[in-house]
């Protein structure tokens, strides 16, 4: 099958094993299994900064987000995402050229419940940021890595909006652009990321209170970190 992605923000059509069923209607409470492979240095503070940010982004929409923080914290839910962060996880095959921020697969036109997100590529992004006439990169390194867990819970309100929209299209503005620019992901207020009215309305119409799984809690680093398992059709 063939793949394509997008230089920042892309979903990859390829089938996976662990793909979810095909479901008709969009989920209202998202349920979600963080598997880290990076060796992280964040806490409490940065994790919440990440779960918050996406979290934001998706309430207006009713869309709410369940995190898998402890074994029953999403129990009766039956549907699940499974987010890999990484430092520089393997990118999927064809990817275009450059730095990916996050990815999610799909199968045929239906999505799967895999989410990757790489922290280097985010760490690039944020680099690029601009305060007045410097760039970020020529700021402490601490600058960086403090604007990192925002970054990545907006990629991660992205990739969920492909799975809760069921479609791997970009729009033109807001969540659903194919590009963050390196200041609207570091610096621009959450009501930026909102979606486009046509998808506000579908959302509206077709959300149902469909529940989902994490199936786990969330994953610290372990003291050996593996590599992350490259994703094959």
């Amino acid at each position: 099958m063939r793949t394509r992605a997008l230089p920042l923000l892309a979903v990859i059509p390829l089938m996976l094993p662990g793909d979810l069923p095909p479901v008709s209607r969009a989920p209202c409470a998202i349920a979600i299994e963080l598997q880290v492979r990076a060796p992280l240095r964040w806490g409490v503070f940065e994790w919440h900064v990440v779960m918050g940010e996406a979290a934001r982004i998706w309430a207006p929409y009713g869309v709410t987000l369940c995190w898998g923080d402890a074994e029953d914290a999403c129990r009766g839910l039956e549907v699940r995402l499974r987010v890999l962060l990484a430092e520089d996880p393997p990118p999927p095959p064809r990817a275009a050229q450059g730095a990916l921020l996050g990815w999610i697969w799909f199968r045929g036109s239906e999505p799967g419940g895999d989410i990757v997100l790489s922290v280097n590529g985010a760490r690039d992004l944020v680099s690029r940021a601009r305060l007045g006439d410097r760039s970020l990169a020529a700021l402490p390194a601490s600058v960086i890595e403090s604007q990192l867990p925002a970054a990545v819970g907006r990629a991660l309100a992205h990739e969920i909006g492909h799975f809760v929209l069921r479609d791997r299209t970009h729009a033109r503005r807001g969540l659903m652009v194919s590009r963050f620019t390196p200041n609207q992901v570091t610096f621009a207020p959450a009501g930026t990321f909102r979606l486009a009215p046509a998808a506000t309305e579908w959302v509206r119409q077709t959300c149902a209170p469909v529940g989902v799984w994490a199936g786990g809690a969330v994953r610290r680093p372990p003291a050996s970190v593996p590599e992350p398992a490259r994703v094959t059709p």
